[in-house]
């Protein structure tokens, strides 16, 4: 099997291809045909898990409880369990001092905890998708990403206050401090790229680009040398003809004691890429990291049940050639995961079936599975949860739904799509979460009149996997029915619409003529077709839905518009959007602040 760096020398070649419309990369093995997990009727969710300095306790993130449930180590048992105060806890941090963070990523708030008393000492409300927590070794600080606001806040937790908001790039998650407490690594999910903030200054000083997105996991080596990240690459410069071609699932490496120079003060110097689909099997959606020590880390991978063992020996310029020295299959859905601090288990926390998997390291024999108790309620979209993010469904297995649909969400690209045949070449991916069930017909071109029809095309078509039953049908749409959309961060303290945008919603309804194809309870998605002058004469779209647009960057059908302002001062030059060019500077601002809202 040829392996990344047999094609190192190629590399160019292929992003050259890919912009070609050629197809260079090597095939991809087949991974074995796995028998599919016998899923409970719900889950605790667990997602991410700490541990306390002398490894007697692990802290685990329940995000389907609201819950962090402490486990005894050396037993396994469930000693209680800290209630959140929040939606899908799904990040959390432990300083020495008996102090807990934890962010509840759906809801929008940090919870702070005193272990010791096991007592809630704080919630702050922190809309915006909070999504990643270091704490600073003083205790003083905590760092959390916010992905919906592309910054990190900077909370002080003596006082459980926002101290500083720091700008960094798109779709901010996973966060880790360096050895020496000095610079804050903040992998930014959709931008592609790590920000560097200096944890005095409180400023970015620099974004190391990557060569991928979808960036969900973060590590630094314990001696400082290296950041690990997990991400895939997007082949979205070509036609989707082949699906093997379409994701790469990578292990990013920064050389944190030897950076490549680079004329750019602020983007100075690139990662490495190191392709996991070349040995052995393929290695679909790469979750989280863990640095292990001796070149070692251990990788998730969320859509074939598997931890990854990976030698990474570099040198780490533009490529490597990451060796994967074990796959070993744990729990369902397998995503955050932990060392212990004598460094010798790795605990991997598997989302979906209530449990944690302890793996021997280096050897990574499982030792034992934890199970973290019954669930307070059942989940219906369980089923859906796992067809959406495991890659069975695709021809390969290298890819699944949640790599294009983030947490529902869209993975901010432009796509050629050759297997619907409605005249459109580009299409920019739709987020799914809102109701969009409600919104027949479906695709920017209206082609699917039913939402079950639209699944199976996607499967056979765009995955080319098997066809799927009613059962399995109707578990997707159990699923996509009720992606909820988290609270609005750019509404006021009480989720209401702010003065600038109440103007605007009367411009929207009035002036603007907006509400003329925007129009019903999710302004959009009434089957409406209309064209704004961005396809061929005489070829209509359908007009989309507007809420949690702000959510949903780049806009236009193609993802030309990188904002919401571009849509109107950038891509309406024969003035079809709507009434939108008789409005000032003024109104338009006011406008685009409501729609933010919506």
């Amino acid at each position: 099997m040829p392996t990344a760096r047999t094609f190192a020398p190629l590399i160019g070649l292929v992003l050259a291809g890919m912009s070609a419309g050629t197809a260079l990369l090597p095939p991809v093995v087949a991974a074995p045909d796995l028998p599919a997990p016998v899923l409970p009727s719900a889950t605790r969710g667990p997602v991410a898990v700490v541990f306390d300095p002398a490894g007697k306790l692990a802290f685990v993130a329940e995000s389907d409880e609201g819950a962090v449930a402490v486990v005894d180590v050396p037993t396994g048992n469930v000693l209680r369990r800290l209630l959140t105060g929040g939606k899908q806890p799904a990040a959390l941090a432990y300083h020495p001092r008996g102090t807990l963070v934890v962010a509840n990523t759906f809801s929008g708030s940090v919870a702070v905890f005193d272990v010791r008393s096991g007592k809630r000492t704080g919630l702050l409300p922190l809309r915006g998708e909070p999504s990643g927590v270091a704490i600073t070794a003083d205790g003083k600080r905590a760092f959390v990403s916010v992905p919906q606001l592309d910054e990190v806040a900077v909370v002080d937790l003596l006082e459980l206050k926002i101290a500083r908001r720091i700008p960094v790039g798109k779709r901010p998650r996973p966060v880790a401090l360096t050895s020496d407490g000095r610079a804050l690594l903040v992998a930014n999910a959709r931008g592609g790229d790590v920000s560097f903030v200096d944890t005095v200054s409180l400023a970015e000083t620099r974004r190391v680009p990557l060569t991928g997105v979808n960036l969900r996991g973060l590590s630094i080596s314990a001696d400082g040398r290296r950041a690990y990240i997990s991400g895939q690459i997007a082949a979205n410069s070509r036609a989707t003809r082949e699906p093997l071609d379409i994701w790469t699932n990578t292990l990013f490496t920064i050389d944190l004691e030897h950076p490549v120079p680079s004329s750019d003060s602020l983007r100075a110097d690139v990662g490495a890429e190191g392709w996991l689909d070349f040995s052995q099997a393929p290695s679909p959606d790469p979750d989280g990291v863990a640095a292990l020590g001796n070149d070692l880390a251990a990788v998730t991978l969320g859509g074939s049940d598997q931890v990854l063992l990976v030698r990474a020996t570099g040198p780490f310029l533009r490529t490597y050639d990451p060796q994967i020295v074990k796959r070993v299959s744990v729990g369902a859905r397998p995503r955050g995961l932990a060392l212990t601090p004598d460094r010798k288990q790795l605990w991997v926390a598997n989302e979906l079936e209530s449990s944690l998997s302890v793996l021997e390291v280096p050897s990574m024999r499982v030792l034992r599975k934890i199970e973290l108790g019954i669930p307070s309620r059942r989940d219906l979209r369980l089923e859906g949860r796992y067809l959406f993010g495991n890659a069975r469904l695709t021809k390969g297995r290298q890819f699944t739904c949640t790599s294009c649909h983030p947490n529902g969400n869209t993975d901010g690209l432009t796509w050629e799509f050759v297997h619907v045949p409605d005249g459109l070449r580009f299409r920019n991916t739709r987020n799914l979460r809102g109701g969009i069930t409600l919104t027949a017909p479906f695709r920017w071109s209206g082609h699917d009149q039913d939402i079950e029809e639209f699944f199976q095309e996607e499967v056979t078509g765009l995955l080319q996997g098997p066809r799927q039953n009613h059962n399995a049908l109707h578990a997707l749409w159990n699923l996509v029915d009720q992606f909820p959309m988290p609270p609005n961060p750019y509404r006021d303290e009480g989720d209401q619409l702010t003065a600038a945008a109440k103007r605007g919603k009367r411009l929207f309804e009035g002036k603007a003529g907006c509400v003329q194809c925007h129009s019903g309870e999710m302004s959009g998605g009434t089957g409406i077709k209309a064209s704004v002058g961005t396809t061929i004469e005489g070829q209509q779209l359908d007009v989309p839905h507007l809420l949690g647009v702000y959510d949903s960057a780049p806009y236009l059908h193609d993802g030309r518009a990188k904002t919401l302002e571009e849509i109107f001062e950038k891509y309406n030059p024969e003035q079809q959007h709507g009434q939108a060019h008789k409005l000032s500077k003024e109104e338009l601002a006011d406008v685009l602040r409501y729609v933010r809202e919506l």
